[in-house]
């Protein structure tokens, strides 16, 4: 087993922290097992090649919490690639309530059954592992332009109150958003899981 660190494409520093890259069938590395903080928010994607050498998507998820430990677990036919995201970001890019993300990993095939069959066909034809990250990379850039509006609200917002924590700050940060109030606590309820 390999694993490989790879540093997100520049359209998204701001949301991703760091992309996990394991093959199963490659040589390994003097560090066998990557490190990684369990409870980061994820975009995990398993794939598996059958015994004829087609790649099947054995997991494609989002993770709010953390990932299932068993989805590690890896043989000499698994490629797994995981986006580990920055706090508050998840969330608001795939317009999935924090709640929901938290309790249990959220499969693609429900977030979008239309976009996950699009991702898992140009996924099983990538190739290799950096076409995969290719691939993965336009989802989450389509995911930004889409959402970037909630994105930079939320990315704003929590920023601000961690680095202020004073109650203070609230209507400043409804100024600087030009957002009323109970627009700003029903966006930030949903992707932060709490309230402001």
């Amino acid at each position: 087993m390999k694993h490989t660190y790879l540093q997100p494409a520049p359209q998204l520093l701001e949301y991703v922290r760091t992309i996990l890259m394991i093959e199963g069938a490659a040589e390994p590395v003097c560090n066998p097992q990557p490190t990684f903080t369990n409870g980061m928010p994820a975009l995990f994607c398993r794939t598996e090649k059958d015994p004829a050498g087609y790649e099947n998507i054995a997991l494609l998820s989002l993770c709010g919490k953390s990932i299932p430990p068993n989805w590690w677990t890896t043989s000499e036919h698994t490629t797994i690639i995981s986006y580990f995201f920055k706090p508050f970001t998840l969330a608001a890019l795939f317009d999935t309530p924090c709640k929901e993300l938290n309790a249990t990993p959220v499969d693609l095939s429900n977030w979008s059954p239309h976009k996950y069959n699009a991702l898992k066909t140009q996924l099983m034809y990538s190739g290799t592992l950096l076409r995969k990250i290719e691939v993965l990379d336009n989802l989450l850039i389509q995911q930004l332009h889409l959402k970037k509006k909630e994105c930079e609200i939320i990315k704003y917002a929590t920023d601000r109150i961690m680095n202020d924590s004073n109650a203070e700050i609230l209507p400043e940060i409804l100024l600087d958003l030009k957002l009323n109030e109970r627009t700003f606590q029903r966006l930030f309820k949903k992707y932060v899981g709490v309230t402001p």
